[in-house]
């Protein structure tokens, strides 16, 4: 026979875990990052790879090709990882910029985070288009 008081404990601490569980799912900031994370899912190319499977590097000859040249539709796995990190780059940069305006009374910490964000995104904006234009022009 089970014990009742060992019972009622249990379905106590999961009510608690369950009304934490809730609070996270359902707070904005968890909304938030589930929406940028999946953005940058589908942006980067995700669904391309779940569907074509498509393989990391290709052996030719006596080198080994990263990228797939002069097609801007096919793309190898580790172009797609390359992008998705470059647009977290870029997104986390932008959210920099965002927190940077929080910080009116202390110019310095403002002047930091603004200056951080530039400075991701800049770099995330730049690697991107670098990549496409050594993708569409070398082999």
């Amino acid at each position: 026979m089970l014990n009742t008081r060992k019972l009622t404990s249990f379905i106590f601490s999961a009510k608690k875990k369950y009304k934490q569980i809730s609070s996270i799912l359902n707070s904005p900031l968890f909304l938030l990052v589930l929406i940028i994370g999946v953005s940058v899912f589908l942006l980067g190319g995700g669904i391309y790879d779940i569907v074509n499977k498509p393989i990391a590097v290709f052996p030719m000859g006596s080198r080994i090709i990263f990228y797939y040249p002069y097609y801007i539709h096919e793309q190898f796995l580790n172009e797609s990882i390359v992008i998705m990190i470059l647009y977290a780059l870029g997104v986390s940069g932008l959210f920099l910029i965002y927190k940077s305006t929080g910080y009116l009374r202390t110019p310095r910490q403002a002047t930091i985070l603004l200056a951080a964000g530039i400075l991701f995104f800049v770099i995330s904006y730049v690697m991107v288009e670098a990549i496409i234009y050594w993708k569409m022009n070398f082999s």
